[in-house]
Order: structure tokens, then C-alpha cells, then sequence
């Protein structure tokens, strides 16, 4: 990824004089830059259609804005993110302002502030302010800017993370603390009624609730804890004709979230997707964050472990009783608790071989005889919280594969039921699931039995050093902790018929969607990067209308 360079001189001035205390800041960097590559990407799409751009729109929707400069920044501040208008001051720099407001004849000035008409019912208003001129049309904004300004600005705030501008068209800059009491509510009222809500679901359906309901608090929980101790949250786009970059950058208040982000460290170099074969991709991943300095699974799974499903009445005739599917449940969050707390990362990727999917898994561990048999027990705690209707697992002898004693089940999938039927056609009629230790890894398989001889061979170069991995990983960040690669074209002969697609042609590899999170210092950072060639795949995949499906 690119280094870091120095921000455009007119986006440090309009950066030191927006207030960060507002509850949402947007800044466009270069609005004809952007208008420009937006045309190009509409052109690339859709080649036979004429560019609508929106700069043009721009002009005509917003008064003063045919006097803007354009190759300057933009600055919208919001003092009120639940009006729908009448809460947003827009910041513009407009050569010689003064006189073009005076050659308007509608046009009035009182202390500074000029109104004029915007449409035959509403007026607009305007002020210079340093280089700048400020516009709303609800003129109190203005007093609430002047409030705002007396406190901290956008650059103050900014400065430290001024490579999040590197490339990029498009910042929002998020302050937390005015939105906090809004959204905490918001989940407080969700605690409430999520569990009551899936309990009820759960009885009709004759399901255990335990599972569903612990997930739900669990992750409301979380992220009522996250939105409290969130300070700030920023948002950067950059587009090119070729690909669009997204950022996502949150910064905390002094708390756990911050504390573990100060001592957290990156993957080591060479680590992330190392361990794996390069046997092609459909989607790949890797996280390096040892279990034992990251809280946040036990914490995670001691909320689900707490959560307790709403009493609900038995059914008429029935007497209540504790569904032994429970215990199971208990036991799995246990398991995976501690193969959290055992693993320093993992390292995985699926692939299509012969028309079907296989799943490599590399746990990186000191404890390799506990994770093996963590995993290995998987299956069976699989079967005793699926119903009747889910996959079988018949447990098959141990065998010993390029010299790694392997232990695998065979799942067997219920023909009569259509999400069993989709799985064996993505998976193959009858796959198996495998696991044995490799060093100091272990490496779980999913994927037909024909394959498992190839999933456990060692040699041959790591998908690490894959052409198209590396060219993904070097539009990231290289401080990391895991990274997702996606190659949505591959990936569809397998998931497209079952949300309903038609089935759709195996093409050679692309260039991936690439996903980089970084933990190690703040802010945090999620990083997305969009290669448009990646899209376009989709639609050669896609059958033509006078092709046979």
C-alpha cells in the first residue's frame, strides 16, 4: 500500500476549522477529481450510456454552488442526524463571494450574513468564515457551528491518522458521544425483545431456543459495549477507474477496547495464509491474534454461556423440560473457548476440485494434541445439537495420510431435505470431515474423501506467495491481523443455486476482493479493497439468455 503523503494544503485549512464536536463531519477532497472517475467507472459498466456525474447536480440542486471552486475541498457538517433537512451547514470556498452576493439582486445582507430565495417557499443563508463560506438553509446552524468551533477541530483530531486521506476522495468523520445515548437505547429496547421474539419462534418450530438467544444477547451485548466506549468512527472512499478502496477506522476512549488495542501486535511477517498449500482459491483467510491475549472470546462466549431463553409455557398437555441439546450447546461454547485460548492464529481457504468444494483449516498452536482433539470432537457435539433432518456423522477409522495420523467423519446428508440437498451439491454427495496435526498446526478438512490424500501432502509452495495473494495483500495495509480474500465469480457455481441463481459457468481466477483488519495501536482499522475486473467476472460467469442453464 502506499506510503503516507502530505494532505493538499486547502484540505489542512478546511480541516482546521470544522468542528469535531459535531456529530458527523463529511469532507470531499477533489470533487471534479471524483466527478471525473465517477464518469469513468459509469463508463466502464455500462459503456453505450452517456455519464450522469453528479457535480452537474450538484450545481443545479445547491445555490452558490456554481460559484465554488471545485478543485478545492468540500466540507458538509450535521448537528442532528435524525432530521431529514435542516441539519447540515455546508462549507465552500467561492472566489470573491462578497461581490457576487451583492450583484444578486434578491440577495440581502444583515450582520454578516446573507439570505437569499433557494425555491419560492424557502430561503438559504450564507457567511464567510476565513477562506471559507458557510451555507444552510436553517439559519440557526450557524450559532450551533459557533458553539461547536470553540472546542476541538477536525484537524485535531485527524492529524494523527492523515494516511487515512492517502488516495482517497471521500472522508465521514463520526463523533460518538452525541449518537451514544440514541443507539445504547436503541439496543436496550433489541435486548428485550430479541429473546422473547426468538423463544417464541423456537417453541413453534419444536427447536431449542438456548442456542439462537445466546448468540443474539451475546452480540447485542457486545456491541452496546463497543458503541460506549467508541469515540470516534471514520469512513474513507477512493475510487480509480480500476478499483475502489474502503476504510473503516475506529478510535476508543480510555477502556478495555483501547488498552488491548495499545498492547496488541500485527502478524509477523510471512505468517498470514504461510502454512497452506497454493492449490488456487476461492476465498482465503488468515488472523494471527494469540488466544491468550485477546479477551474478547471469552468474553463473548461467557455472555452466550449466560443468556437464558425467556419462560415460556409448556406445550398444552406437556410438562416442562430442560432440552438436552442444551448441555451439548454449553459444551461446544466450552470446546470452542478453549481452542480460542490455545490458537495464536489460523490460516484457511476453500477451493473448487472437480466440481465441488474442500475446506483447508490451519490452526497454528503450542498445544497441537489438545486442538487436535478439540476439533476432532466437533463433529460429534454437531450431531447432538442438529435435528433428526441435518447431516449424519458416521466416525471412520483413523488412517495415516503422508505420515500424519488422521481422524475423520463422513457426513451423511438426509435426502429429503432441500438445505441437505444444496450442501451435497456444493460439498459432493457424502463429504468427509478430517483432522491431524502437522507440527506445531493442526489442519481440519471439509470436502470430498477423494481429495483428502491431497489435503494432507506437504511441499510445494505456500499460498502465500500465489501471484494473485500478493498482488491483493500489497493494496492493504501491512500492519495487520487478518486479512479475507474473496473471489465472489469463483465462489458462485457453489452458493448461486442456493440463494435461488441460475447455475453459472466455472471461469479461470481473478483478482480477488481483499479485507485487511488491523489491530495493533488505534484506531482500529478495517480495510476493504474492490478490484472492479472482480465484479465484472460475476457477469461473465452469468449464463447468456440463449444459453442452455
Amino acid at each position: 500500500m502506499a506510503g503516507a503523503a502530505a494532505p493538499p494544503q486547502g484540505l489542512t485549512e478546511l480541516l482546521s476549522v470544522m468542528p469535531a464536536g459535531a456529530p458527523v463531519n463529511v469532507v470531499f477532497v477533489d470533487v471534479e477529481r471524483l466527478d471525473a472517475v465517477v464518469k469513468d467507472v459509469q463508463r466502464r459498466f455500462s459503456p453505450g450510456d452517456v455519464p450522469a456525474g453528479f457535480l452537474d447536480q450538484m450545481k443545479q440542486t445547491i445555490p452558490l454552488a456554481q460559484w465554488a471552486d471545485y478543485g478545492e475541498p468540500i466540507g458538509i457538517t450535521v448537528f442532528d442526524v435524525q432530521q431529514n433537512s435542516d441539519n447540515a451547514l455546508i462549507w465552500l470556498r467561492i472566489p470573491g463571494f462578497a461581490e457576487k452576493m451583492k450583484s444578486w439582486e434578491q440577495a440581502t445582507q444583515e450582520e454578516g450574513v446573507w439570505t437569499f430565495p433557494v425555491t419560492n417557499f424557502s430561503q438559504g443563508f450564507a457567511r464567510k468564515v476565513g477562506d471559507f463560506v458557510q451555507f444552510t438553509d436553517h439559519r440557526p446552524l450557524f450559532d450551533q457551528v459557533d458553539a461547536a468551533s470553540k472546542g476541538k477541530k477536525l484537524a485535531d483530531v485527524l492529524r494523527p491518522r492523515m494516511d487515512l486521506f492517502v488516495n482517497r476522495h471521500v472522508l465521514m468523520h463520526v463523533n460518538a458521544e452525541p449518537l451514544r445515548g440514541l443507539i445504547t437505547g436503541q439496543l436496550a429496547q433489541a435486548s428485550q425483545m430479541a429473546p422473547m421474539i426468538l423463544a417464541m419462534s423456537a417453541q413453534q418450530s419444536g427447536q431449542d431456543p438456548a442456542m439462537a438467544v445466546g448468540t443474539v444477547s451475546a452480540m447485542i451485548d457486545a456491541f452496546t459495549r463497543f458503541v460506549e466506549q467508541l469515540d470516534t468512527l471514520d469512513l474513507t472512499l477512493g475510487l480509480t477507474k480500476d478499483d475502489a478502496t474502503l476504510t473503516v477506522a475506529a478510535g476508543f476512549k480510555d477502556g478495555p477496547i483501547r488498552q488491548y488495542l495499545q498492547r496488541c501486535q500485527p502478524a509477523s511477517e510471512g505468517v498470514l495464509l504461510a502454512s497452506l498449500p497454493d492449490r488456487g482459491f476461492v476465498v482465503a483467510g488468515a488472523y494471527h491474534v494469540p488466544g491468550k491475549d485477546a479477551p474478547f472470546m471469552d468474553y463473548f462466549i461467557q455472555q452466550m454461556l449466560s443468556a437464558k431463553p425467556p419462560m415460556m409455557p409448556p406445550p398444552a398437555g406437556g410438562e416442562e423440560k430442560k432440552p438436552a441439546s442444551q448441555e451439548v450447546w454449553k459444551k461446544s461454547l466450552e470446546s470452542g473457548r478453549r481452542i480460542a485460548r490455545l490458537t495464536t492464529g489460523q490460516n484457511f481457504l476453500a477451493t473448487v476440485s472437480e466440481g465441488s468444494l474442500c475446506v483447508l483449516s490451519d490452526y497454528l498452536t503450542d498445544s497441537p494434541a489438545e486442538i487436535e482433539k478439540l476439533v476432532g470432537e466437533t463433529p460429534e457435539t454437531l450431531g447432538g445439537l442438529l435435528s433428526a433432518a441435518g447431516p449424519q456423522f458416521e466416525k471412520l477409522k483413523p488412517q495415516t495420510v503422508h505420515g500424519v495420523t488422521v481422524s475423520s467423519f463422513r457426513l451423511q446428508m438426509p435426502a429429503n431435505n432441500p438445505q441437505m440437498a444444496a450442501m451435497a451439491r456444493i460439498y459432493g454427495a457424502n463429504p468427509v470431515m478430517a483432522v491431524g496435526t502437522i507440527g506445531h498446526r493442526v489442519r481440519a478438512y471439509l470436502g470430498a474423501e477423494e481429495h483428502l490424500s491431497e489435503a494432507f501432502a506437504s511441499g510445494g509452495a505456500p499460498l502465500a506467495r500465489n501471484a494473485r495473494v500478493q498482488e491483493a495483500l500489497r493494496k492493504l495495509p501491512r500492519k495487520r491481523n487478518g486479512v479475507l480474500l474473496i473471489d465472489p465469480a469463483g465462489i458462485l457455481p457453489m452458493i448461486g443455486p442456493m440463494l435461488g441463481m441460475p447455475v453459472t459457468k466455472t471461469i479461470p481466477p481473478g483478482p480477488p476482493i481483499a479485507v485487511s483488519l488491523s489491530l495493533s495501536g488505534e484506531p482500529a482499522r478495517l480495510d476493504v479493497h474492490v478490484p472492479f475486473r472482480a465484479i465484472e467476472r460475476i457477469k461473465e460467469a452469468m449464463p447468456s439468455p440463449n444459453e442452455p442453464m
